[in-house]
């Protein structure tokens, strides 16, 4: 009983000093369970699903305070593989779009960059994803 007061105290703790949001969550669900509230009561206080919460308490168990910070979000893949980035990059910077097939154009723009990657690539990205290609590939 006193090992689940210490562990209580060092969440309720914890929830005082971070600033991190999912955080506080996930040390606001498993000070919960260790109280005694049931799962279902924990996923209406939290707003997260029973798997969820009980991944929290999962965690907690195994390793603790620590197991409840959440790891490095990588995101969505890439839509490119590395090596089309750096054809792409190439391409871009030592070609004029009219060398690679766009009739009459001296200028990269956003909209050419689109076309190119769906010709050659077959995807499909909008203005705004090619530009963010564009920073990936340090152009």
């Amino acid at each position: 009983m006193k090992t689940r007061i210490t562990e209580t105290e060092s969440l309720i703790e914890a929830m005082r000093k971070t600033q991190n949001k999912r955080l506080y969550e996930r040390y606001q669900a498993v000070c919960l369970q260790l109280e005694g509230r049931k799962t279902k009561d924990i996923c209406a206080v939290v707003k997260r699903n029973r798997q969820t919460i009980e991944r929290y308490i999962q965690a907690f168990k195994q390793h603790g305070i620590e197991g409840l910070v959440p790891g490095h979000s990588t995101g969505k893949p890439h839509k490119l593989k590395p090596e089309q980035e750096k054809l792409l990059a190439e391409t871009i910077s030592s070609k004029q779009p009219v060398d690679v097939g766009f009739e009459s154009q001296y200028n990269w723009t956003l909209r050419l960059v689109v076309g190119y990657i769906h010709r050659e690539f077959g995807q499909s990205f909008t203005l705004r994803g090619a530009s963010k290609v564009l920073h990936i590939c340090g152009l």
